[in-house]
């Protein structure tokens, strides 16, 4: 393809701020990274420690009201199971997504809390390169709000997936048979005071349990539900998100920028369309009831330039393609046009991207005539500069460059709503 040679002029200062923006799409973290490195599949049945992520914990006799005017789900003050929600800033974008635990029924907890056994206690896991600034927002909005804030330092207790698949699964969107189900009825007796905080993982029915245990609880697996699993390793689990199509943390939720329908929150279990104020509504229920949501957040597979489209969503551990840098344009290999993504993370041949659904899959999302540019056979790349840069930004590396290809997960079948034509709500 003809490329022109012809570069406009941009000045230093310019430079020095793309330069800056292009790193802050690079995570400090390599657990998030695209890595080309040889990691084998997910097992079957795991026990993976979340070493990325961190809690905190809040309690107090106000705790279940401040809690509701600040996410995304309702907050039952009677409910002993936890959920999956998400911060929000006013402009309706995500700050944090984020799982909620009730634990003022624990005995555990409250030995370490030392608060009097009618407080109400949350234990609130975030993403753990963020749990600093989850402190200050929550601080900001006390007021006089009866609530105490603190963080759980990472040797007093530690987050856990355990997860146990029957052998058809691997594959993105499988009805799994997990350990337990997200479908399960929410009217569950109360747990016993000496119970493990363990919540079956709302996001996907049958991708597993969460399990919060004190760090003198060795591992999971010396409780009874789990003691024949093994442990594995952190890069197994995030693969196995990564296979069904579940963004987690903000290098893949991106912080201020992401919304929620767009990073599948709804679908998720994360949203309640029923409650009442809470900080970043406005935009999140205008759009659920009037709005068209034209991206979401997929599982993507990369393959060679040479290579055929792949038909089914495949994780090669041996495939040695270039990382792409996250936050890499998606775009068509013929032809011009606009941007159809974004490539967010990956390990290896499979990732996340947001896509943009009419142009990289066969949903539809509005009856809007001419709205779908998908094309059987149509096929989408990510180019990249790789190599050095200058002091000014200016990349001296040679272009690199891998084909992508979007999979719509089975559990989205059903839950996307064709409209009629619609305002576009951005």
């Amino acid at each position: 393809m003809y490329r022109s040679s012809y570069r406009p002029f941009v000045c230093s200062n310019c430079r020095r701020d793309l330069a800056r923006v292009k790193r802050q799409w690079k995570p400090n973290n390599p657990r998030y990274s695209s890595s080309n490195s040889t990691i084998p599949h997910p097992p079957s049945s795991g026990l993976a420690k979340l070493t990325g992520r961190r809690l905190l914990s809040l309690s107090g006799v106000d705790a279940p009201k401040f809690l509701q005017g600040l996410t995304t789900n309702n907050v039952d003050p009677h409910k002993t199971r936890g959920w999956y929600t998400a911060f929000l800033n006013a402009q309706g974008r995500v700050l944090w997504d984020a799982f909620v635990y009730p634990v003022g029924w624990s005995r555990e907890w409250k030995e370490w809390e030392g608060n009097q056994p009618e407080d109400a206690g949350y234990l609130i896991e975030v993403d753990s390169e963020e749990l600093g600034s989850v402190m200050k927002h929550l601080k900001r909005h006390k007021l006089r709000s009866k609530v105490k804030i603190k963080p759980v330092e990472e040797g007093d207790w530690h987050v856990w997936s355990a997860w146990k698949e029957d052998v058809r699964s691997g594959q993105s969107g499988e009805d799994i048979s997990g350990i337990s189900r997200a479908s399960e009825p929410l009217d569950d007796p109360p747990p016993s005071s000496t119970d493990p905080v363990i919540l079956p993982d709302p996001r996907l029915s049958g991708f597993g349990d969460r399990l919060i245990l004190l760090s003198k609880t060795s591992s999971p697996g010396s409780l009874s539900k789990y003691a024949n699993i093994d442990e594995t390793t952190s890069s197994s689990y995030t693969l196995r998100r990564y296979l069904h199509g579940i963004a987690e943390g903000q290098t893949e939720i991106i912080k201020e920028h992401a919304l929620p329908m767009e990073s599948n929150i709804d679908f998720m279990s994360g949203i309640d369309f029923r409650k009442g104020c809470y900080v970043g509504q406005e935009l999140t229920i205008r759009t659920h009831h009037t709005g068209v949501i034209r991206k979401r957040i997929l599982p993507v597979q990369l393959y060679g330039p040479e290579e055929p489209e792949p038909t089914s969503l495949q994780y090669k551990p041996d495939d040695m393609l270039s990382p792409p840098p996250p936050g890499s344009d998606i775009k068509k290999t013929q032809g011009r046009g606009r941007s159809a993504g974004k490539y967010l993370a990956g390990i290896g041949n499979i990732g996340l991207g947001l896509c943009r659904l009419e142009m990289m899959t066969d949903v539809k999302v509005t009856a809007e005539a001419g709205a779908s540019s998908y094309q059987e056979g149509m096929e989408f790349q990510l180019a990249w500069e790789r190599g050095a840069e200058s002091e000014s930004g200016e990349s001296l590396g040679r272009e690199e460059t891998v084909k992508i290809k979007a999979f719509v997960p089975v559990w989205h079948k059903g839950k996307e709503r064709v409209r009629g034509p619609q305002r576009r709500v951005e």
